[in-house]
């Protein structure tokens, strides 16, 4: 990618090989990766890390956060990166939570959200040698509009104006603060 192309000039390409690379060098090199949040603004880049994200609570509260910080920035794209696990054996009925399972799967999302509810949702696999050393494997891709969760809809469907850019701000930072993410 040319450093001097203009951040709005970024494609869908752009996006997932630009955090592709990123997330594959933060595995091999960490083991693991924090939920980690990238929301291409009208003037800049923000870049949110939780530590975790323990129960629905949180997770919902760090997905207002997001769409807040969206609202705010004026963003033209949103890239969230999560670390998942799953299960045969792991349900609702059983009470067994995938993380907690033997036979988990480690799995890596990458959700690359546009305007219009386009982008695209990949799932990596977490592979692990016989040493412990993690890499990603794999891959499975869908369009993001295939893909509903609590981190659908990022973005704001229609351009803020400047009151509801202060206002979001105003709401996210206080949101940040409860849930002791730090931005950069």
């Amino acid at each position: 990618m040319n450093k001097k192309r203009p951040l709005k000039s970024l494609t869908l390409e752009d996006l997932r090989a630009i955090t592709t690379r990123a997330v594959a060098k933060t595995i091999e090199h960490a083991g693991g990766i924090q939920p980690t949040f990238l929301c291409y603004g009208r003037d800049r880049i923000v870049n949110l890390n939780a530590a975790q994200l323990p129960d629905a609570e949180v997770q919902d509260r760090f997905a207002s956060t997001l769409r807040l910080i969206c609202q705010a920035e004026d963003a033209f794209a949103a890239v969230l990166v999560l670390e998942l696990w799953a299960s045969p054996v792991c349900s609702t009925t059983t009470g067994i939570r995938p993380s907690l399972a033997p036979d988990r799967q480690e799995l890596v999302m990458v959700r690359i959200e546009l305007p219009g509810n386009q982008g695209e949702v990949i799932i990596f696999q977490k592979i692990r040698d016989e040493n412990g050393k993690a890499r990603l494997g794999n891959c499975i891709s869908q369009p993001i509009k295939n893909y509903q969760d609590r981190f659908s809809n990022l973005l704001p469907a229609t351009r803020p104006n400047a009151s509801e850019r202060i206002r979001a701000n105003d709401l996210a930072q206080q949101n940040m603060q409860l849930m002791k993410v730090t931005t950069c």
